[in-house]
């Protein structure tokens, strides 16, 4: 069985991603007039823009990136500020997200429609409850070798491919011994015949059902991941790994503890 919680990468960092860019020469000559402490920030921003290669088409551009870059290392700066006297156990950084704003990220990466009702509420074939669960401690699939490594799916809005893809690789290798890499590509060209939008949205579970009706997923270097919706390429479309079911998991915090027990959700 797999289960149809989707895996999150961002959480907290979402908020505080860092990128930098390459100016134009219009507003690099704005640099001698800014205080010490833009002076700074500015040496990072031009350090963090060569790390990731950015390049914006005008100085009017640049600014604005830059202005957004100040906002989000200011809240970097605090949030670590308070970490570091209390007990909280990650620190934030720098990323490639750090010229967007919260907004932007949004709009970009989560998906922007809600699931209808009657599916948030339906009955699958089983609910994964918490009765009866005997939860480990502490539990990580990474260190069992089960997890694949970490995906970027870019600019493109398909989590839910790259959700119902690491769930099916990590219960693969739990049930069959062996760690493959899927293709989310496949399921994001070809999952349309069960109402999939591609980078627009679309539910892990209708991907978990274009799996059990296709007969199986192809692997990634078989159908790699672009970044942007294609054509399905049935030559591409090899069966990899197999499923036969997926499980609802209940609402609440015990429900997905007894999930996460037994395999990544």
């Amino acid at each position: 069985m797999v289960f149809n919680n989707t895996r999150f990468l961002f959480l907290h960092s979402l908020i505080c991603c860092f990128a930098f860019i390459c100016l134009s020469s219009g507003f690099h000559t704005e640099e001698s007039v800014l205080p010490s402490k833009a002076k700074q920030e500015f040496g990072i921003f031009q350090k963090w823009m060569k790390e990731h290669g950015k390049n914006y088409p005008n100085s009017k551009e640049s600014e604005i990136r830059f202005q957004i870059f100040q906002k989000n290392l200011k809240y970097i700066t605090e949030m670590n500020l308070k970490r570091s006297n209390s007990s909280y156990g990650h620190r934030l950084g720098l990323n490639k997200f750090a010229d967007m704003s919260t907004e932007e990220f949004k709009k970009v990466y989560l998906r922007q429609q809600k699931m209808p009702a009657a599916i948030r509420t339906a009955t699958a074939p089983a609910t994964i409850s918490s009765s009866g669960c005997a939860a480990p401690a502490y539990m990580d699939w990474r260190n069992q070798g089960f997890v694949t490594r970490v995906k970027d799916q870019g600019n493109c809005g398909c989590c839910w491919a790259f959700a119902a893809v690491g769930a099916i690789e990590s219960i693969n290798a739990i049930t069959n011994g062996q760690l493959i890499s899927l293709s989310e590509q496949q399921l994001l060209d070809c999952a349309d015949s069960v109402n999939q939008e591609g980078c627009s949205g679309g539910w892990s579970y209708r991907a978990f059902q274009w799996v059990i009706i296709n007969g199986g997923i192809t692997e990634e270097t078989t159908y790699p991941y672009v970044t942007q919706k294609g054509s399905c390429n049935k030559q591409n479309g090899g069966k990899a790994v197999k499923i036969n079911s997926y499980t609802k998991i209940g609402q609440s915090d015990e429900a997905i503890l007894c999930a996460v027990a037994k395999q990544p959700v």
